[in-house]
């Protein structure tokens, strides 16, 4: 169970063209039952993440008075954290007692992304939109994985940084007041 949103805010700089900056926050706890007849520890992932997002919007001409398309680009930063896997126990170093990191999005995120979207306006200061964003380009910095042990030191390996081209987005909607 969790939370995912977020608050932006747009600047016209032509009627057909916008810079937005949004802050975007999420929330996630799941526990991770161990579930085989071997001696083992449950898991959990709790996820706290922070991002920002600075993007370029373009308008084109209204479809109906009520609707109007729009395109762009941005790009976007996220930080996001902790993973607990369920452990088998015992393991060949002595008794697992925590694991933490290298999971996909522990760690920071910087992509760019491009932009489709239409919005429908209610009234004339009230629109409703739907969008999508395509990941074109998204670099991971993962996060360490750390193996802590029972009477023993931890032992933390470090992970490699991953890199993707053209990836699913995201998909949303929102509410826009005009002033």
């Amino acid at each position: 169970a969790g939370i995912n949103g977020g608050i932006s805010g747009s600047y016209f700089l032509k009627d057909n063209a916008a810079g937005r900056v949004g802050l975007q926050a999420l929330y996630s706890s799941t526990s991770i039952p161990w579930n085989a007849t071997a001696a083992g520890s449950d898991g959990s992932s709790s996820i706290f993440g922070l991002g920002v997002g600075v993007d370029y919007l373009m308008y084109t001409s209204a479809l109906t008075p009520r609707v109007r398309p729009y395109c762009g680009g941005g790009e976007n930063f996220m930080m996001q954290s902790d993973y607990k896997p369920a452990n088998a126990n015992p393991v060949p170093n002595g008794n697992l007692t925590e694991r933490k990191g290298a999971t996909a999005g522990d760690g920071t995120t910087f992509g760019l992304v491009g932009i489709v979207g239409a919005e429908f306006f209610l009234y004339p200061e009230i629109s409703v939109s739907a969008e999508y964003q395509l990941n074109v380009f998204s670099l991971t910095s993962n996060a360490d994985l750390v193996n802590s042990y029972q009477g023993a030191a931890s032992v933390t390996t470090k992970q490699g940084s991953t890199t993707s081209i053209l990836g699913f987005g995201s998909a949303g909607a929102g509410i826009h007041i005009y002033f």
